[in-house]
């Protein structure tokens, strides 16, 4: 009995692991499309994971993840972003400050 929950938490480990890096790429991939789009440059070409909760969706319970990344409008300055992924469908992406971009 004990072999089998270790075996079964040790997979959910390994799943949930697999699952935090598909949802990481899909914000890098989105933030970098986003920042070319917007004419800005993505910096450090990556996110940063800032928050997991769990929303209810008619499917079930749904792992959402928030993310920061960072850009530059003109390569002196650095500003901040925000994407939010639920699933694997990125759900909010949003560029501080808002104007000037």
């Amino acid at each position: 009995m004990e072999t089998s929950i270790l075996l079964l938490l040790i997979l959910l480990a390994a799943w949930f692991w697999q699952d935090s890096l598909r949802a990481r790429e899909v914000a890098t991939v989105a933030c970098r499309n986003a920042c070319r789009s917007y004419n800005v440059q993505f910096l450090d070409g990556t996110v940063a994971f800032s928050r997991l909760w769990l929303r209810r969706r008619s499917s079930g319970l749904c792992l959402v993840r928030a993310y920061q990344f960072s850009f530059s409008s003109n390569g002196a300055d650095r500003h901040q972003g925000d994407i939010v992924v639920t699933g694997r469908q990125v759900e909010t992406l949003s560029f501080y400050p808002p104007t000037g971009i």
